[in-house]
């Protein structure tokens, strides 16, 4: 067994996991620790240990950033060897991208690329490594005024060539992540000044070539020049030439009337009237299209007509009101020809016979009532939501009048979308239903979206869900037992946190060994104390405190954009609630959790 042991600790070198293996030891050597109580200072089992610093299997990566955070590891050598240690057996190295000299870079692509040789060189860490590496650098003060957050998608896409660094500090973070020497960052930054100073003379001389175009089309005798390219075009100008061939200027088209403001250099590449564009273009015998016929007041009258139309007057343009009545309903109104005549139209002249008008009162409540929906307020439009109650389930549900006529369209059964959604239920059903999903009811069933009183057979807790989450969510009937979060039996932190310069305290709970806290410290946030619990107490503390500032109308401590990891609403400002108060908040909930917990089992 002996000679076993040593052979296996001295081949363990020449693998890359064993290399990794060999690490794990000496960092645990260097502070005298047993594997029991390295154990305990990571919190972890000891039998993790075991298998981690055996050498024969690659241990997880959160054990490994235990090392790091508890034991002393060095960060960059155990990412360097747990790459290795997870490269497939037998990967060949990849070409790497050509790239100049960071000396010899003066361009965007030849910067790009050089930014991605250095991600290849690193042996192309992932994106979740790479922010993982600044968010460690930045935890420093001083250090975090030189690096940049450096997130996932920012990395991904600079290491893709599909953006540069925004500024200095990114780049540094990105040289960073790739494990760039700090001595080299100057040869760097000069090279990115360069590119971004070329990109400014592009721009500068880009700005200048349009003036000079724009120029061009200055005076008396580029004014008629523009008059006689808009007249070749069929284009009458109503005003005088704005000076800009970017410009829009206000004209007439001669075919069929339409007045609006065209621009002269659409123009000159041939764009002309859209609403001569909407008419269909018979082909030349070259194929290309041809002009488009005039319009003719008599073909205007003709096509209105064919639509139910009957003008009262003269075809007026394209787009003015054009007075008249509907042949089928006899409404009078004043329609455009351009909204109801063009070739991909599919509104109707008349707006009573398309339902599109708006209803009156009692017309209203007639088709919510086809619909299975009693209203419950005045008739607030077609488009504005209806308060209304179900007559099949029961429930208050706000749909408007215009889904509500296209739902009976479209031959949908009497009844609220919700119903729709689960489909008739009796309350024998439904209480087979909670208890499929591990839970024994305590009333009657109340409605689908209603809170229902249960009690989960796992963990014994009073709980509340509603139908409608059970049958849809897929996550269990027990909010501390289900398939999501924190498990009733999990080990779990209470902790308390306070970010001095946002003004504001935070309570949460996390896994034991997560890495919610490192998230948080990253962010500038200090940790002012933890509690060991079970997940369900973890949870009971945490709805306790949480519950209490409510109670108290606190406001929140900081807004959702000083929090991307998530968590806001879980903040207080120390302003109207001190660090005293917050932690006689939680204190007052720990006390209370035995009481909270016995209320809960009886």
């Amino acid at each position: 067994m002996a000679d076993r042991k040593v052979r296996r600790l001295k081949e363990a070198p020449d693998t890359s996991v064993g290399q990794l293996a060999c690490a794990l030891r000496r960092s645990r050597g260097a502070l005298g620790l047993t594997q029991a109580q390295a154990a305990d200072a990571i919190e972890r089992s000891t039998s993790t240990i075991q298998r981690a610093e055996a050498g024969k299997t690659v241990p997880k990566r959160y054990v490994v950033d235990s090392y790091v955070a508890k034991l002393g590891l060095d960060p960059q050598e155990a990412d360097r060897l747990y790459s290795q240690a997870t490269r497939p057996a037998g990967r060949q190295r990849r070409c790497l991208t050509q790239a100049p000299h960071p000396r010899m870079v003066s361009t965007v692509d030849e910067l790009g690329n050089a930014l991605t040789r250095v991600w290849e060189e690193d042996d192309r860490p992932s994106m979740k490594i790479m922010e993982d590496r600044v968010t460690v650098v930045r935890v420093d003060e001083q250090k975090r005024e030189k690096y940049a957050f450096l997130s996932r998608s920012a990395a991904y896409r600079i290491v893709r060539r599909r953006q540069l660094p925004s500024d200095v500090r990114q780049l540094r973070s990105y040289l960073y992540a790739c494990q760039v020497q700090e001595r080299r960052f100057r040869i760097w930054i000069e090279a990115y000044h360069r590119v971004k100073a070329k990109e400014r003379e592009e721009a500068v001389a880009k700005k200048a070539a349009e003036a000079e175009e724009r120029r061009k089309w200055l005076g008396q005798a580029s004014r008629k020049s523009a008059v006689d390219i808009m007249l070749k075009a069929g284009f009458i100008p109503v005003e005088t030439f704005p000076g800009s061939f970017t410009a829009p200027w206000t004209a007439r088209c001669r075919n069929c009337g339409l007045v609006s403001r065209f621009r002269l250099s659409y123009v000159r590449q041939g764009l002309g009237c859209r609403m001569c564009a909407r008419c269909s273009q018979p082909s030349t015998p070259s194929g290309a299209p041809a002009m488009p016929a005039r319009l003719t007041p008599e073909v205007a009258e003709q096509q209105a007509r064919a639509k139910g139309w009957i003008p009262a007057v003269p075809y007026p343009g394209a787009e003015v009101a054009w007075p008249g009545h509907c042949a089928s309903c006899g409404a009078t109104g004043a329609p455009k020809y351009g909204n109801f005549c063009s070739p991909k139209s599919t509104q109707g002249p008349c707006r009573p016979c398309s339902g599109s008008q708006k209803k009156t009162e009692t017309e209203a409540r007639t088709i919510m009532l086809q619909r299975g929906l009693t209203p419950l307020v005045p008739y607030p439009g077609n488009s504005a939501p209806w308060e209304s109650e179900c007559g099949n389930c029961g429930s208050i549900t706000a749909p408007t009048l215009s889904s509500v006529r296209k739902a009976i369209k479209q031959g949908q059964p009497k009844c609220c979308d919700l119903c729709r959604r689960n489909g008739p239920i009796t309350a024998a059903a439904a209480e087979d239903l909670l208890r499929l999903a591990g839970a024994e009811p305590l009333a009657a069933f109340p409605g689908i979206k209603e809170p229902w009183r249960a009690r989960c057979l796992n963990c014994q807790q009073e709980i509340t869900p509603s139908l409608d989450s059970i049958k849809h969510a897929g996550t269990g009937a027990c909010r501390f037992c289900g398939g999501y979060g924190i498990g009733a039996d999990d080990d779990a932190l209470v902790y308390l946190t306070v970010h001095q310069k946002l003004g504001a305290a935070k309570i949460g709970i996390a896994k034991v060994g997560s890495r919610r806290l490192d998230q948080h410290r990253a962010r500038g946030w200090t940790v002012v104390g933890t509690f060991k619990l079970p997940g369900w107490h973890a949870r009971a503390v945490e709805h306790a405190v949480l519950t209490t500032w409510k109670d108290l109308a606190l406001p929140y401590g900081v807004k959702p954009a000083d929090m991307p990891q998530a968590g806001f609403t879980e903040t207080v400002s120390l302003k109207t609630h001190n660090l005293e108060a917050v932690q006689h908040d939680l204190a007052r909930a720990l006390a209370a959790l035995p009481k909270v917990l016995a209320v809960r089992r009886s």
